[in-house]
């Protein structure tokens, strides 16, 4: 009887953990936007939905497995905002159970670990509310994490098996934080197997990884995508631009403002953990042989992977949603280690009030996607500009008036609608509008243009096979003009970029008042 009440009692707090993690991302996808971030993936399966193939057809840095995905949602169920919300909202679902499912498989209350799971649900994704590239990364890592610590919990060969595939699409969402995680994880699996070397475990393991370079195989080859072309996109130039960021100090100086005062709720929500991991190694150096020792080492480990990432991102915090988890664990291992009776208990009230400080503060008022110049919640303007069907609480980065934002965004998707002309390329930070424009005359080379990160700059190494990508696109197309629109979040940047490209072969002509420019490049080949 004990145990049907208690498998009912779990599926409450499943269900409970769906409504939530579902619905309030849902309910920040359709609030604020910023339009470089917010509208990429949006239009990469837009576009994939058209039979366009990333890495052949358009030049790719990051996210395959977010165009894909997105592409399949659209597939599914139309090309629509809600679809595209739907997508990030399921990984935010993902995330909270598998949470719950970690911290349950340890000696505390189920209610406990609905506790820690409810707060990720809550700052993890819906910070940016639809797919995006670095908090997909960030928490498939960390679900691969936590598979890492259900394998050396629970001996399960499937957990060994999920390992690889969690990183697998992690890293094909973005190659960081993926890549700092995979550093760290790996030696410690390693240590791991030579203590504890367990056959079927390690094949699991290792079948895991073959069946992610069997999938990559499979989509590259599927696709037609040239081995050269994936290599020089997705590695070889994303790997100049970190290069680039190294030498620009985005790391250094290392220094305790930075390291530790930037992000001390991060590094106070496993001090816990770091107190029993010195404790116990000072008082039995076989303590680092156990399974206890793996799993703390990996989670303080993970802070610093995700910290590291912040720092050479150009984004606004958002990687504190690691807090719950890391505290969750400061409690696991505070009832196991630490004799004071309901020592938890200020756990669970920092935790609360660490999380519910950064929602307020970075979720709720839509810090990473609207800046403090631009968001006032009595600007906030319902619109249907990005989909007939649902309204959307517009605001962004872009236009102080979203009353005359969305006027000139109106003009341009009519401008195009009505443009009599052959094949063309559309520059803009509101790709949403290419949905809306549904031409096929308006071809599509690069998934977003962000100088010198989505696209390399005359000074970087790879920039002639991009020029001649780009190139031969265009003649492959028959693309005679390129048009930029007003605003964007880089200025002129990408005019000047172009008008360099092509020299003085150009045609450029104003439209809208000068909301749209255009190049007329038909005498350029």
């Amino acid at each position: 009887m004990q145990k049907v009440i208690q498998r009912k009692l779990d599926y409450f707090f499943w269900f409970l953990l769906i409504l939530i993690s579902g619905s309030i991302n849902s309910y920040y996808g359709f609030r604020g936007i910023n339009p470089i971030d917010n509208f990429t993936i949006y239009s990469s399966g837009y576009y994939i939905l058209n039979g366009y193939v990333p890495f052949k057809d358009f030049w790719v840095v990051t996210g395959p497995f977010l165009d894909l995905t997105q592409y399949l949602f659209f597939k599914i169920l139309g090309v629509n905002w809600k679809a595209y919300v739907f997508h990030s909202s399921l990984l935010n679902i993902i995330f909270t159970l598998i949470t719950f499912l970690t911290l349950s498989s340890f000696s505390i209350k189920k209610i406990y670990a609905f506790f820690y799971a409810t707060l990720i649900s809550i700052i993890s994704y819906p910070q940016v509310g639809t797919p995006f590239v670095d908090h997909h990364a960030s928490i498939l890592s960390l679900i691969g994490l936590n598979f890492f610590i259900l394998a050396i919990k629970t001996g399960e060969n499937k957990y060994w098996f999920l390992i690889p595939i969690s990183f697998f699409l992690s890293f094909m969402s973005k190659q960081t934080p993926t890549a700092y995680f995979i550093l760290y994880l790996f030696p410690l699996i390693i240590f791991f197997f030579i203590l504890n070397f367990n056959k079927k475990n390690f094949v699991f393991l290792i079948f895991g990884s073959l069946t992610s370079i069997l999938l990559l195989i499979l989509f590259l080859y599927s696709y037609g995508i040239s081995y050269q072309n994936f290599i020089i996109q997705y590695f070889s130039f994303p790997s100049s631009v970190g290069s680039e960021r190294l030498n620009a100090e985005f790391l250094f100086p290392i220094e305790f403002s930075r390291y530790v005062m930037r992000f001390k709720l991060i590094h106070l929500s496993y001090v816990v953990l770091l107190v029993i991991l010195v404790k116990n190694t000072y008082e039995n150096l076989k303590f680092l042989k156990t399974n206890d020792f793996l799993i703390i080492i990996s989670l303080i480990l993970s802070s610093y992977a995700m910290i590291i990432h912040q720092l050479l991102t150009l984004n606004v915090k958002f990687v504190y949603f690691i807090i719950p988890l890391l505290a969750g664990f400061s409690h696991v291992y505070s009832v196991q280690y630490l004799q004071k009776k309901n020592f938890f208990i200020p756990i669970m009230i920092l935790t609360l009030i660490f999380s519910s400080y950064y929602y307020f503060k970075y979720v709720n008022d839509r810090k990473f996607v609207v800046s403090d110049n631009y968001y006032e919640k009595e600007k906030i303007l319902k619109t249907k500009i990005i989909d007939n069907k649902y309204y959307f609480n517009w605001i962004t980065n872009l236009n102080q008036d979203p009353k005359n934002e969305i006027r000139d965004v109106k003009k341009v998707i009519n401008f195009f609608q009505n443009l009599d002309q052959d094949n063309y390329i559309i520059i803009t930070d509101y790709q949403f509008i290419f949905s809306k424009i549904k031409s096929q005359n308006n071809i599509f080379i690069n998934k977003w243009y962000h100088p010198g990160v989505s696209y390399p700059q005359e000074n970087n190494e790879f920039f002639e096979i991009y020029k001649n990508f780009f190139v031969k696109k265009i003649k492959d197309n028959k693309v005679i003009s390129i048009y930029f629109v007003k605003p964007s979040w880089f200025g002129n940047s990408n005019e000047l970029f172009f008008k360099r490209l092509f020299s003085d072969c150009i045609n450029e002509k104003n439209y809208l008042d000068g909301i749209i420019i255009g190049f007329n490049i038909k005498n350029c080949f």
